[in-house]
Formats: C-alpha cells, sequence, structure tokens
C-alpha cells in the first residue's frame, strides 16, 4: 500500500487533496445516516478518489497521512 504525507507535498496540491478528502467524508456521513440517493453518493465518492488519484499520480490501494494524523485509506476495492 503506497503511503503519502500530505506534510511533505506543495502547499496548493496537499491543500487540494485535503479539501478532496473531505468531500469525501461528508458524502460517506450522509450515506451512512441514510440520507440522500445512495447510488449518487458512491458516485460522487468516487469521482472524489479519482481526483485524489490524478493530484497525486497514484492508484490503489493507497493511504493519505498528513504527520501523525491519518486521513484516508484506500483499498483495491473500495467503492
Amino acid at each position: 500500500m503506497k503511503r503519502v504525507d500530505l506534510g511533505k507535498i506543495e502547499g496548493d496540491r496537499s491543500f487540494r487533496v485535503k479539501m478532496e478528502i473531505y468531500l469525501y467524508r461528508d458524502a460517506k456521513t450522509i450515506m451512512e445516516f441514510g440520507k440522500g440517493n445512495r447510488k449518487k453518493l458512491e458516485e460522487y465518492m468516487e469521482d472524489r478518489l479519482r481526483v485524489i488519484e490524478e493530484i497525486l499520480n497514484l492508484s490503489r490501494p493507497f493511504k493519505i497521512v498528513d504527520g501523525k494524523d491519518e486521513l484516508l485509506e484506500v483499498g483495491k476495492r473500495d467503492l
């Protein structure tokens, strides 16, 4: 599993990845509460992961950390 530390990446790219992670988490939370259209939320979450992959130029599986804080872990089959 690839591990990416956002603390070691330039500020703009790091910020963009963090924003995509927060959007991904929000959609996941909405889905866990049973709100919204599950299929559309899954598509939205998949789009967020694709954007993160493009920004960081990596593929699944990967783990994103910021120092000691784990922000996101994505396996090969997530979503």
